[in-house]
């Protein structure tokens, strides 16, 4: 089942595979932050139908950032349109991809 960015339990499926000193790390995280990316979602997104249905190609960004980052920048996660966050299996740690499907993320390559 895909894991999106406005479940309450996102944050926390991401420290799964991150850990929890990547919580802990999220204050200077800045634009490649879980919470960055959650506003921009809210703020952009979340109230348009249409995007949301039509969107599940695309990607939102934060200030020209396209991901939020794992802990100490090494995994990438995308949220689309839809506010699905996918796993990037080609910009992140091998040992983690297992770790990701396991929480429920969607992997692409």
């Amino acid at each position: 089942m895909p894991i999106y960015i406005f479940e309450r339990n996102a944050k926390n499926k991401m420290a799964e595979v991150e850990g929890e000193q990547w919580l802990e790390d999220q204050k200077s995280f800045g634009a490649c932050s879980f919470e960055a990316f959650h506003q921009e979602w809210q703020q952009k997104i979340a109230f348009n139908e249409k995007l949301m249905r039509e969107g599940i190609n695309q990607h939102i960004r934060v200030d020209g950032n396209p991901a939020i980052y794992g802990l100490w920048g090494y995994n990438r996660y995308y949220v689309s349109y839809s506010g699905e966050i996918f796993f990037s299996a080609s910009l992140s740690i091998e040992s983690d991809i297992e770790k990701a499907q396991n929480a429920g993320f969607t992997i692409f390559y």
